[in-house]
């Protein structure tokens, strides 16, 4: 069976760059990408994505084929479509994985910097004299926020089990953690927009309740912070079901 060898493939690379006098630094300049991810391919530590392969063949003077393969042809030589696909089948994947893992890195990232204007937030709060009672409320409900954001932003599936998909579930579960939205069906199909939006809202809230909190205390004490406080939670918590909502129907 025909398949892509990391191994092969980053032999070729190297010796394909040699004869052409290039540095890893040099290649990675025509590429726009780093000398360290040069290095990573011609260790066969990695592959490049699928729209990197023809500019990498046409700096180093080879078909993407022989790339593919990692080794040279014959002029006369090509290969059977089905040998194609699984050669490409390999970049494809590695491609998909690689966007997934930076998507993944920007949750993760965002949700610290979050997590951090937060506690900023709340210190402020504490040094202004905020009145005991509404600061533990305070802490209680963003240590909520902070705790479900570590769920959404690190743990939860990118992907339903296939049952969902053959059943309506309007719930979904995980450990302590559960999403129940009445009327609406989880899927495959709408779980990637659910989970997004989702996601958004639970880090703005993180941010914006003790930001809210912070403007009311200042702006007119602790009364209008207990007065208004329900009503902020209620209207955050009805725009995020509203808006999962909406995300799966323009997924149907």
């Amino acid at each position: 069976m025909t398949k892509m060898d990391n191994e092969k493939f980053g032999n070729l690379i190297r010796r394909l760059r040699k004869e052409k006098n290039m540095t890893q630094k040099e290649l990675a300049e025509r590429l726009f990408v780093s000398d360290k991810t040069v290095s990573k391919w011609e260790r066969g530590a990695g592959m490049p994505g699928i729209t990197l392969l023809l500019p990498l063949a046409e700096a180093l003077g080879v078909t993407g084929t022989e790339l593919l393969k990692g080794e040279r042809m014959a002029n006369n030589q090509t290969l059977k479509p089905e040998e194609m696909d699984q050669l490409l089948s390999g970049p494809l994947k590695l491609s998909a994985q690689e966007a997934e893992s930076q998507k993944g890195r920007f949750w993760k990232l965002l949700y610290g910097v979050c997590a951090l204007t937060a506690a900023v937030e709340l210190f402020l709060l504490f040094r202004a004299g905020l009145p005991r009672e509404q600061l533990t409320d305070l802490l209680m409900i963003t240590a909520m926020l902070l705790l479900f954001g570590v769920w959404l932003c690190f743990l939860i599936p990118k992907q339903l089990p296939s049952y969902y998909d053959q059943n309506k579930i309007d719930y979904f579960t995980q450990g302590p953690f559960r999403i129940h939205m009445p009327g609406l069906t989880f899927s495959n199909r709408n779980w990637f927009r659910i989970s997004r939006i989702l996601r958004i809202f639970l880090l703005a809230m993180m941010v914006l309740y003790p930001l809210a909190c912070c403007i009311l205390f200042f702006s007119g004490g602790a009364g209008l912070w207990e007065r208004l406080n329900s009503f902020f939670l209620t209207a955050a918590l009805a725009s995020m079901a509203a808006a999962a909502y909406a995300a799966s129907k323009r997924s149907r």
